[in-house]
């Protein structure tokens, strides 16, 4: 059976992770659990963030998966905050341009991600 994501981008990073047919059926099985139900936002954002976060494995997809169903925004902030989340709250006030740079470095490596191709 093919590969079937309504977001073509999900897709493609699908096959990038898992290049072969069987895993990436698995993993797509997987995400699939996240999305069925009204309270569950950001569909294609949090497969996307699962699939940057799982290095390949089908382990770690269904890890960052059952972190999802708990709270979707734990995935995001893993996904897309990594390096800002490492600062607490005083300190994004005490050195700004720090907290800034971190944003910026961690927006460019996600948005490299979704760009590239291949796994």
């Amino acid at each position: 059976m093919p590969l079937d994501h309504p977001n073509k981008l999900v897709l493609r990073k699908l096959k990038d992770c898992f290049p072969n047919d069987e895993d990436a059926q698995k993993a797509l099985d997987l995400l699939n659990q996240y999305g069925k139900l009204s309270y569950h936002n950001e569909r294609d954002r949090i497969h996307l963030a699962i699939l940057y976060l799982c290095e390949n494995s089908l382990e770690n997809v269904s890890q960052y998966l059952s972190m999802a169903l708990s709270d979707y925004r734990d995935v995001l902030v893993c996904a897309e905050y990594p390096e800002s989340a490492k600062f607490e709250w005083d300190i994004k006030d005490e050195d700004q341009e720090k907290y800034q740079e971190a944003k910026r470095i961690e927006k460019q490596r996600y948005q490299e991600w979704l760009r590239a191709s291949g796994a």
